[in-house]
Protein backbone atom coordinates (compact mmCIF):
# COMPACT_ATOMS: atom_id res chain seq x y z
CA UNK A 1 0.00 0.00 0.00
CA UNK A 2 1.24 3.45 -0.81
CA UNK A 3 0.55 6.63 1.04
CA UNK A 4 0.13 9.96 -0.67
CA UNK A 5 3.00 12.43 -0.32
CA UNK A 6 2.43 15.34 2.04
CA UNK A 7 4.14 18.57 1.03
CA UNK A 8 5.62 21.54 2.82
CA UNK A 9 6.52 24.87 1.28
CA UNK A 10 10.03 25.64 0.05
CA UNK A 11 12.49 25.73 2.97
CA UNK A 12 9.64 25.11 5.42
CA UNK A 13 8.56 22.12 7.46
CA UNK A 14 4.96 22.99 8.36
CA UNK A 15 2.44 20.79 6.55
CA UNK A 16 0.51 22.82 3.99
CA UNK A 17 -3.19 23.31 4.84
CA UNK A 18 -4.18 21.78 1.49
CA UNK A 19 -2.39 18.55 2.49
CA UNK A 20 -4.75 17.74 5.36
CA UNK A 21 -6.81 15.30 3.26
CA UNK A 22 -3.72 13.25 2.41
CA UNK A 23 -2.87 13.15 6.11
CA UNK A 24 -6.42 12.08 6.96
CA UNK A 25 -6.31 9.36 4.30
CA UNK A 26 -3.10 8.05 5.86
CA UNK A 27 -4.66 8.09 9.32
CA UNK A 28 -7.71 6.17 8.09
CA UNK A 29 -5.56 3.57 6.36
CA UNK A 30 -3.47 3.04 9.49
CA UNK A 31 -6.54 2.76 11.71
CA UNK A 32 -8.14 0.25 9.33
CA UNK A 33 -4.96 -1.86 9.38
CA UNK A 34 -3.83 -1.97 13.03
CA UNK A 35 -0.89 -4.27 12.29
CA UNK A 36 0.55 -1.96 9.62
CA UNK A 37 3.68 0.03 10.34
CA UNK A 38 4.75 3.08 8.36
CA UNK A 39 7.94 5.05 7.76
CA UNK A 40 7.40 8.78 7.40
CA UNK A 41 10.19 10.09 5.20
CA UNK A 42 11.21 13.73 5.08
CA UNK A 43 12.96 15.03 1.99
CA UNK A 44 14.76 18.27 1.35
CA UNK A 45 15.18 20.75 -1.45
CA UNK A 46 18.18 20.49 -3.78
CA UNK A 47 20.18 23.62 -2.87
CA UNK A 48 21.91 24.05 0.47
CA UNK A 49 24.38 22.36 2.76
CA UNK A 50 24.02 18.68 3.57
CA UNK A 51 23.61 19.23 7.33
CA UNK A 52 20.95 21.88 6.80
CA UNK A 53 19.07 19.72 4.31
CA UNK A 54 19.10 16.67 6.60
CA UNK A 55 17.80 18.76 9.48
CA UNK A 56 15.07 20.25 7.28
CA UNK A 57 14.10 16.80 6.05
CA UNK A 58 13.80 15.57 9.65
CA UNK A 59 11.73 18.63 10.56
CA UNK A 60 9.40 17.74 7.67
CA UNK A 61 8.87 14.15 8.81
CA UNK A 62 8.22 14.97 12.47
CA UNK A 63 4.98 17.03 12.05
CA UNK A 64 3.39 14.26 9.97
CA UNK A 65 4.24 11.67 12.62
CA UNK A 66 2.98 13.98 15.36
CA UNK A 67 -0.32 14.58 13.53
CA UNK A 68 -0.87 10.83 13.06
CA UNK A 69 -0.14 10.16 16.74
CA UNK A 70 -2.50 12.96 17.80
CA UNK A 71 -5.16 11.36 15.59
CA UNK A 72 -4.91 8.03 17.41
CA UNK A 73 -2.16 6.06 15.67
CA UNK A 74 0.30 4.48 18.11
CA UNK A 75 3.77 6.08 17.87
CA UNK A 76 5.26 2.58 18.00
CA UNK A 77 3.90 2.00 14.50
CA UNK A 78 5.58 5.05 12.97
CA UNK A 79 9.25 5.59 12.24
CA UNK A 80 10.78 8.64 10.64
CA UNK A 81 13.70 9.06 8.28
CA UNK A 82 15.29 12.08 6.68
CA UNK A 83 16.89 12.23 3.29
CA UNK A 84 19.21 14.98 2.19
CA UNK A 85 20.74 16.22 -1.00
CA UNK A 86 21.57 12.78 -2.40
CA UNK A 87 18.05 11.33 -2.11
CA UNK A 88 15.87 14.11 -3.47
CA UNK A 89 12.33 13.17 -4.53
CA UNK A 90 11.55 16.15 -6.73
CA UNK A 91 14.11 18.44 -8.30
CA UNK A 92 13.31 22.07 -8.89
CA UNK A 93 13.88 23.15 -12.49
Amino acid sequence: MLFQPIFSDYERYVIRPNQQQALEDSRQLLLQHPDMRVAVEGYCDDPGYTEYNLALAEERADPAKHALVQAGVSPDRITTASFGKHNIRLRRE
